[in-house]
């Protein structure tokens, strides 16, 4: 049997470890460098902000420009800022919503004893007429009067 001389055996050994090392770069490091690459991409460019991103040929505008975190942080301070006054505003307004309930309670209750006082006077006032009837009837029965078929 005849064994292949030292260098050529070098030169093949060379070859499949560069070719697993190319299959390696294709296949492991060179995805996890472009996720990576990807990733702080990403962080700068919500960090810095960036342009309107828009595609050359048809000038059609694909992502909008995203502003950096500066001018995020003062917008939600604005809008921070106007929440606070309209949850204040809020507040004064269920105050207010409040009295008014407390308000209409008391005047419910006053009408309630308004109604029953009417009720009583109006009862009052028929067993009045009732007895003045009474009187009038016991005169007539007695003849005393006449009856005149008036009060």
């Amino acid at each position: 049997m005849h064994l292949p001389d030292p260098d050529r055996l070098a030169a093949i050994y060379t070859a499949c470890g560069l070719l697993a090392l190319w299959v390696g770069w294709i296949k492991l490091a060179r995805p996890k460098l472009r996720r990576a690459r990807n990733r702080v991409s990403g962080a700068i460019d919500a960090l810095m902000g960036r342009e309107a991103i828009s595609d050359p040929v048809s000038g059609k505008e694909l992502a909008p420009a995203l502003p950096g975190i500066g001018q995020r942080m003062a917008t939600v301070e604005d809008t921070l800022a106007k929440l606070t006054e309209v949850v204040s505003e809020q507040a004064k307004l269920n105050g207010r919503v409040d009295r008014i309930e407390d308000q209409v309670g008391r005047n419910t209750e006053n009408l309630a004893v308004i109604m029953a006082a009417t009720a009583e006077r109006i009862v009052t006032k028929a067993e009045a007429a009732e007895m003045w009837r009474a009187i009038a009837d016991k005169d007539v029965v007695d003849g005393a009067t006449e009856p005149s078929g008036e009060l």
